[in-house]
């Protein structure tokens, strides 16, 4: 009975292991690099949550394709985004600047449809080396903001939850051991001269 009862034991540990880890080897953004990806046309079901779930997205069809590009920052846009290590520009016109670590990937500034956020205050923590479900962290961020003629600060913060594992059905295709990672940002704007 105790060998069965151990072996039962030792099953469930190394199912309950056998997941979707995102780790800085594997997902990390390296420069130079090309990311092809296509838009779908259609809502994406996210509804599902927790381990073992399906995502079941077989109803959606190809867009259009989508080129993004990691590269290094220039100096300019450094000096702009204190610690900046990669740029990521998504293919549409919108970049993102991040610092890079061996066990973080924090946001450091922001270019998307006009407006521009530096978070030369406190970085924005994105992601963290090795995630895995169920992990979640909340991090503080603040920062400068820029809109065409309006400008201020800004203080939030930015929420990653990894809340689902499981397989995802896309357009006739099935993708097994897939990791669901949700990040909601939350920030509130002031005017220049409120510091506190």
């Amino acid at each position: 009975m105790k060998k069965i009862y151990l072996l039962l034991v030792s099953t469930i540990s190394a199912a309950s292991f056998a997941q979707t880890t995102i780790t800085k080897a594997a997902n990390d953004y390296v420069a130079p690099q090309s990311i092809n990806s296509t838009n779908v046309i259609g809502t994406p079901n996210n509804s599902a949550s927790g381990s073992g779930v399906t995502f079941d997205n077989s109803l959606l069809t190809s867009g259009t394709s989508v080129v993004s590009l990691v590269s290094i920052p220039s100096a300019g846009e450094i000096t702009s985004f204190p610690g900046t290590t990669v740029k990521f520009e998504d293919g549409n016109g919108n970049s993102l600047f991040y610092k890079s670590s061996a066990t973080l990937l924090e946001i450091t500034g922001a270019s998307i449809s006009g407006a521009t956020l530096s978070f030369s205050a406190d970085n924005a923590l994105f992601l963290k080396f090795p995630t895995s479900f169920p992990d979640t962290y909340t991090d503080n961020a603040r920062g400068s903001f820029t809109n065409g003629t309006v400008s201020g600060l800004f203080r939030g913060t930015i929420t990653t939850t990894a809340d689902a594992t499981g397989t995802l059905l896309l357009s006739g295709s099935t993708y097994n051991n897939i990791l669901r990672v949700k990040t909601v940002q939350n920030y509130n704007l002031y005017q220049t001269s409120d510091t506190n």
